[in-house]
């Protein structure tokens, strides 16, 4: 894709306060003295694309514009692989600032995206040369990697046999970053090496004289065994006895009477007095609860009072009847006109209907006295009832009082015997316990006096036999020391025999961890082998990649330690075998427009190229694109020569 700036009308700029128009060609010098205004074209173009100085700066355009100027416009006519177009920049105007293109307000952003698919620094690296060495190190290796291509791994792996690749795979090597896997190997050597150190270490420790002594025999403890085992039976036998040795007398004719005794006091202290008369009074107690019972709970019916509720209610309702009919008649009667012409009082409403209501109110009359009279009649008769029936109750409550006062005098007489008998019954049974107790203590005082004689027998048998278990226990105690003795011994020739088969094992396991760590090392260090060919195939891929694109300028992103084989990562710009800083200003010149050639070539961009300071170069790698060249000329206004 290419640009092609056909005009520029700019107003508002340094050097520039009236408008000025310039057409250009593909090939166009821009003659002037210094401070003429030549740089000033260049600022205008790249302020109208991208809002922004030839150096990128855009916060504020105040270095670009004339002090006495209040208004700053650029309008380029441009085309895009000859699709034309009009582009206008405003600024200082009350309304309408900003860009536009085809009249339609936009901006920088949209602008680049849509007609030029890049950014403000590529836009301005292919339009100025030098604003590329503007970069620090770190972002012109981030800005050139985003358009280099990147070396495919499979081209990189060609140069590696299947064995090599399979080594690479199986050692999880990081293809992206293969400095990272070879740090990562050369700690795994390091490691390795330190483990083997130890190992070394660990072998040199073991006690090898272990191994040697380890055929001493054991000595025999059966024996010994044997005879301590006879002598503790005999022990636990004379210690038996002792145990089962009791001063008590349980088979004596005594004891045993004794024992029959307390089975009799036991019996007698449970016998309980038993009442014959028991039965009797139950049922006299039974009885005098039935006749409490009737006494309380009358079986006597009570009678069917008629209910005067009603007849109170019906007779109410008559005397309001009445009373209410009364009102009306007499308001009627007050209700009387007088004739006007002779004076006769006569009723206003008519007397027919008068009458009917005084016959109505005779009537209600007649019904209320009618009842009231049987109202009174029902009181009568429920009093007449209500008497009857407490008279009929109090008779037979009295008739009651008299059965339970018999009933009564009954129970208490029986009462009155049965504590007489339960009295003597219990002085009986008193006096029984009170003659098998003495006996029990007869025969307590003859028990204890056979114990004391047989305690002295059981101490002097007692003795005897802790004199002979001392004796034993004195034999045991030596025949247990000469055991201890031996089994120690026993235990040191088992620990002694363990621990060279321990140590034995031990030393075969650390020979075999000391061999596999030697291959491991031996394979990571073939690892590392494989990876720096790795890296160093890479860096000449990319190298070829960049040389590719540039003549006597060069690229340096990356170098290869001669010490570790590691690649580190630099930016440097050589011309010539040339560092940048060593170079004069016409080939620090000559290396930004190649740099921009190459940028112009992978990105597909050929944008105009503006050289300042152009006569200072006789020759250069002219690149086919539009050119513009500021020249300095002495005493020489601004003028453009365009061809």
């Amino acid at each position: 894709m290419e640009l092609f700036i056909k005009s520029l009308s700019m107003k508002g700029f340094s050097k520039h306060k009236q408008e000025a128009v310039y057409e250009f060609k593909r090939n166009n010098e821009v003659w002037g003295e210094n401070e003429e205004g030549k740089s000033t074209i260049g600022d205008a173009i790249a302020w109208g694309f991208l809002n922004s100085d030839l150096n990128g700066v855009e916060r504020s355009i105040s270095h670009l514009k004339n002090l006495s100027s209040k208004y700053t416009i650029v309008k380029i006519n441009y085309s895009i692989d000859d699709k034309e177009y009009e582009l206008i920049r405003k600024s200082g105007y009350a309304n309408d600032n900003g860009l536009f293109v085809d009249g339609t307000k936009t901006t920088t952003e949209k602008l680049l995206a849509e007609q030029f698919n890049c950014d403000k620094d590529l836009f301005l690296c292919l339009l100025n040369p030098n604003y590329f060495f503007s970069f620090t190190p770190k972002k012109s290796r981030e800005f050139l990697n985003k358009y280099f291509k990147k070396i495919p791994k499979s081209e990189i792996m060609k140069e590696f046999s299947d064995y090599e690749i399979e080594i690479l795979t199986k050692e999880k090597f990081n293809f992206n970053n293969p400095n990272i896997s070879l740090a990562e190997k050369r700690d795994d050597i390091s490691e390795l090496e330190k483990d083997l150190i130890y190992t070394d270490g660990m072998i040199d420790s073991i006690d090898l004289s272990s191994i040697d002594n380890s055929t001493e025999k054991l000595k025999d403890e059966t024996k010994l065994e044997k005879q301590i085992n006879k002598l503790k039976s005999a022990i636990e036998s004379i210690l038996s006895r002792n145990l089962h040795t009791d001063i008590s007398i349980n088979e004596d004719e005594d004891v045993n009477e004794k024992k029959k005794l307390e089975i009799e006091i036991a019996r007698t202290e449970a016998e309980k007095f038993i009442d014959t008369d028991q039965e009797k009074l139950n049922k006299l107690t039974s009885e005098y609860k039935n006749i409490r019972n009737e006494y309380k709970n009358v079986p006597i019916e009570k009678p069917m009072l008629e209910n005067i509720n009603i007849l109170q209610n019906n007779v109410i309702n008559l005397k309001n009847q009445y009373k209410e009919l009364g009102n009306k008649i007499n308001k009627i009667n007050k209700n009387k006109t007088q004739c006007p012409k002779c004076g006769f009082l006569f009723l206003s409403t008519n007397e027919q209907i008068l009458n009917e209501l005084l016959n109505s109110l005779e009537t209600i009359k007649n019904n209320g006295l009618t009842a009231n009279h049987q109202l009174e009649e029902a009181i009568n008769n429920n009093e007449k009832q209500k008497k009857k029936y407490i008279q009929e109750v109090n008779e037979y409550r009295k008739l009651k009082e008299n059965e339970g006062k018999q009933i009564s005098k009954q129970i208490c007489h029986l009462q009155q015997i049965t504590i007489k008998k339960e009295k003597a019954f219990q002085n009986n049974k008193n006096n029984k316990l009170a003659q098998l107790r003495n006996q029990i203590m007869l025969l307590d005082t003859k028990i204890s006096a056979k114990e004391q004689a047989k305690a002295k027998e059981i101490k002097k048998i007692k003795e005897q036999n802790q004199n002979k278990t001392i004796e034993l226990k004195n034999k045991l105690a030596q025949l247990e020391m000469e055991l201890n003795q031996i089994q120690k011994y026993n235990n040191q020739i088992m620990l002694n025999q363990k621990l060279a088969k321990e140590n034995k094992d031990k030393i075969a396991r650390l020979k075999k961890k000391k061999e596999d760590t030697n291959n491991r090392i031996c394979s990571l260090k073939l690892t590392i082998d494989i990876i720096k060919r790795f890296i160093s195939a890479k860096v000449k891929l990319q190298s070829s990649f960049i040389k590719k694109h540039l003549n006597k300028a060069e690229i340096i992103f990356e170098k290869i330690s001669k010490t570790s084989g590691e690649v580190k990562d630099v930016f440097e710009i050589h011309y010539e075998d040339k560092h940048l800083n060593m170079l004069s200003n016409s080939t620090r010149i000559r290396t930004g427009i190649e740099i921009r050639n190459m940028l112009s070539a992978i990105s597909n961009l050929n944008l105009p190229m503006l050289i300042d300071n152009a006569e200072s170069i006789t020759h250069f790698d002219r690149p086919n694109c539009q050119l513009f060249q500021l020249i300095v000329k002495k005493d020489q206004p601004l003028s453009i020569i365009s061809a």
